[in-house]
């Protein structure tokens, strides 16, 4: 029995006699330790198994002597017919006594752990599926700048907007130099209509003079007006860009829907 490594570990099992009982032992302590590998390489685990009395080296050898953390330690008051030994993982802690007389103990952990690492893996996509749409924030910041300042300040039915007035449209504006609304109807483009003339127009105000504006650079709001009774109205430029921006956020939801399917996510 001393005659090489397999004897001395034999003789250090004393609980389990003859050649077949200890190669079954050793069998199921390489599949504990493929179970723990398992564990540490995906989400660290501490296992408690039952083994008996006296395994402490041949533990060490399969298990490595920094993962062993106890021997001897059963339910209750400490103590325990067959010792258990507790193999360092964490943070989740599986005590499980073990029964050598079949296979089911041995199986039905290694089920539980499969599935549990499973699990992890299914949260853990679920998670990066939920946050996939706004991994960009500055295509997102992108977004919210753009939809506010297509309409804003909606109490005071005053609207703001990237665009330009029609030509012909009759509006109300507040310049970014005073503090009084002017009424005008949009006249024509002043100057060159490309280039850095792109967003000059000629307005004409009641009395029948004109005057030019940088729109976008000079005016801080403007609010379209009914001809007939002059009632505000939502500008047609306006409601365009909200449906736009609708199609957009329907598009992009369809688009985190599809990605929770993909990882299976029930919807």
């Amino acid at each position: 029995m001393n005659g090489n490594g397999d004897g001395g570990e034999r003789a250090r099992v004393p609980a389990f006699g003859g050649d077949k009982n200890y190669d079954r032992w050793k069998q199921e302590l390489k599949a504990w330790k493929f179970v723990t590998n398992i564990g540490k390489k995906k989400q660290a685990m501490a296992v408690a198994l039952s083994f008996p009395e006296g395994s402490e080296q041949a533990l060490k050898k399969f298990f490595g002597s920094q993962e062993v953390l106890s021997l001897g330690a059963g339910s209750g008051n400490g103590k325990s017919e067959t010792p258990a030994v507790v193999v360092k993982t964490e943070p989740v802690e599986i005590p499980y006594s073990f029964d050598r007389d079949t296979k089911d103990g041995r199986n039905s952990l290694l089920d539980t752990l499969r599935h549990q690492t499973k699990e992890g893996k299914t949260e853990k996509k679920e998670i990066e599926a939920v946050i996939n749409p706004v991994e960009n924030p500055v295509e997102s910041y992108d977004k919210e700048e753009e939809y506010h300042s297509i309409v804003e300040d909606t109490h005071e039915d005053s609207v703001r907007v990237k665009s330009i007035p029609k030509i012909g449209q009759k509006v109300k504006f507040l310049s970014k130099e005073s503090d009084e609304w002017q009424t005008v109807t949009m006249h024509s483009r002043a100057g060159k209509s490309t280039g850095k003339y792109s967003n000059w127009r000629n307005v004409k105000y009641e009395d029948g003079s004109l005057s030019a504006f940088d729109w976008n650079r000079d005016v801080e709001k403007w609010i379209p007006i009914l001809e007939e009774n002059g009632v505000q109205e939502p500008s047609e430029i306006v409601m365009a860009c909200e449906n736009m921006e609708n199609q957009k956020l329907d598009k992009a939801k369809q688009e985190e829907i599809k990605s929770w399917k993909n990882f299976g996510v029930p919807i």
